[in-house]
C-alpha cells in the first residue's frame, strides 16, 4: 500500500506543551460534552532503543481512580518504521498500575505502523486501542483482537459558509455560463501529496487528455496554479487522492461534492461516516462521464435535487463534528469506552442493578440520526443498519 503521513496542525509530538494543552481539554471541555468523566493520565510515548517506551507524562494526581491515555505519533520521515516491539518496563510504571482503565492511541498513519496488527502484547497492556490508519482498522476488522478498536477522525474543518449552488429544488433550471466542476492540479505539489499520492500520476499522459478535453468542451475548470482556483465556489471538486485528504474534508464542510478516485481507504472513511458522495469513478473514461454528466442541465435535471440535499446533510455533518478539535474527540471515545466497559462490568455482576447514579454515567455514546426514506436510499439504509 502507499505510504500515507496525516498532514494536520497536530500531527506533530506532543511535547509538554502538548501534555498540558490535552489535560486542559479533559479538565475543563470534555465534561462539558460528556458527564462526570473519569481523571485522565496522560503519557507521550516515542520510539527507545527498547521499543514503544514513555518519554514525558502529565504531572501525577496519586492514587486517584484515573483513565491513562498512552499518546504515540508516528512521522513518516522518523525510524520508527524498524521498530517493532513494546518496552513492557517502561509501560507498565505508574500511573499504570492506579488506573483501571488504559488507552493506546496511535496518531498518524504510514506502512511504518503496520507491525501494530501483529502485536498481541498490544491488548495485554490496554483496555482499548484509538486508530487514524484505515489500513490498520481493516486489519482489525479482519483479525478482531481481544481489546477494543475505536477509529478516530484526526481532521478539523474551519468554519465556513455554505457555497450557494447555482439550482435550488423546484426552481427553474439555470444558465449554465461555467464549469461546475473544477479540478485544483496544482495540489499535486502541496506538501499532502508527497505522502498521499493522487491516482492519476500513475499515468499523468491518459488522464492529461481527458482533463484538457473536459476543459475545452466547457465541463471542467482546470487550474493549474492556486491564484486560478482563488475564490472557487464549483459545486463538485475533482480528486484523487489515495486517502482521505484535508482538500477532501475543507469540501464536505462547505458543501461543495466531490467526485472522487474510488480507493478503498476512502470506502473506509465513507461508510463509516456515513457521508452521502455519490459519484466516483475508477478510470478515465467514468470520470469524463461522470464530469460531463454533472455539469450539463441533463445533470442538473437528473441529479440536482439529490446533489442539493446530499451535500447539505454533509455540511451539517461537519458542522457537527469536523468543527471539533481531535484531540478533544478522542478523549470523548476513551471516556466513553471507560464508561461502556464500567456499565458492562456492572451489569455482569449477579443481582446487580442500575442506580441512578450508573443511568446518569452510563451516558456514553456517539450518535448519528440519517433518514433515507426513498426506495433507491436502500444501500444507504443499509450502511446505516450496519453501523448502528
Amino acid at each position: 500500500r502507499f505510504t500515507v503521513l496525516l498532514l494536520n496542525a497536530f500531527a506533530v509530538a506532543l511535547g509538554h506543551a502538548g501534555l498540558k494543552e490535552l489535560n486542559r481539554l479533559a479538565r475543563n471541555e470534555l465534561p462539558l460534552l460528556h458527564a462526570h468523566p473519569t481523571l485522565f493520565e496522560v503519557r507521550e510515548l516515542q520510539i527507545s532503543w527498547q521499543g514503544l517506551a514513555v518519554s514525558s507524562s502529565s504531572e501525577s494526581r496519586g492514587q486517584q481512580p484515573c483513565l491513562l491515555l498512552d499518546v504515540y505519533t508516528f512521522l513518516a520521515q522518523s525510524n520508527d518504521a524498524s521498530v517493532k516491539k513494546l518496552d513492557e518496563a517502561s509501560l507498565q510504571q505508574a500511573p499504570y498500575s492506579t488506573c483501571s482503565y488504559r488507552v493506546f492511541w496511535v496518531r498518524g498513519r504510514g506502512t511504518g505502523l503496520d507491525w501494530i496488527i501483529q502485536e498481541s502484547t498490544f491488548c495485554d497492556l490496554y483496555d482499548a486501542l484509538l486508530v487514524e490508519d484505515e489500513f490498520l482498522l481493516d486489519g482489525f476488522r479482519i483479525r478482531p483482537p481481544k481489546c477494543r478498536i475505536f477509529p478516530v477522525d484526526p481532521y478539523q474543518a474551519p468554519a465556513s459558509d455554505v457555497v450557494k449552488l447555482p439550482w435550488a429544488p423546484g426552481e427553474p433550471l439555470p444558465k449554465i455560463d461555467k464549469a461546475l466542476v473544477s479540478f485544483h492540479a496544482y495540489s499535486v505539489y502541496d506538501e499532502e501529496s508527497s505522502s498521499n499520492p493522487q491516482r492519476w500520476l500513475v499515468d499523468p499522459d491518459v488522464w492529461n487528455a481527458f482533463f484538457l478535453q473536459l476543459a475545452r468542451d466547457g465541463f471542467l475548470k482546470l487550474c493549474l496554479s492556486k491564484e486560478q482556483c482563488e475564490g472557487d465556489t464549483a459545486p463538485y471538486r475533482l480528486m484523487f487522492w489515495e486517502d482521505i485528504s484535508k482538500e477532501f474534508i475543507d469540501c464536505i464542510a462547505s458543501g461543495i461534492t466531490p467526485v472522487y478516485f474510488g480507493t478503498a481507504s476512502l470506502f473506509e472513511y465513507i461508510e463509516r461516516n456515513v457521508l452521502l458522495t455519490h459519484w466516483r469513478f475508477e478510470t478515465p473514461q467514468e470520470m469524463a462521464n461522470v464530469v460531463s454528466t454533472l455539469g450539463s442541465l441533463d445533470g442538473i435535471l437528473e441529479y440536482g435535487t439529490k446533489a442539493f440535499m446530499q451535500r447539505e446533510a454533509n455540511y451539517l455533518l461537519g458542522n457537527f463534528y469536523w468543527r471539533q478539535d481531535p484531540r478533544l474527540r478522542a478523549l470523548l471515545v476513551a471516556s466513553a469506552a471507560q464508561k461502556q466497559q464500567s456499565l458492562g462490568d456492572h451489569a455482569e455482576k449477579p443481582g446487580s442493578q442500575l442506580t441512578e447514579s450508573d443511568r446518569t454515567e452510563a451516558a456514553a455514546l456517539e450518535l448519528v440520526v440519517c433518514v433515507a426514506s426513498a426506495a433507491a436510499n436502500r444501500y444507504r439504509r443499509d450502511i446505516i443498519r450496519s453501523t448502528w
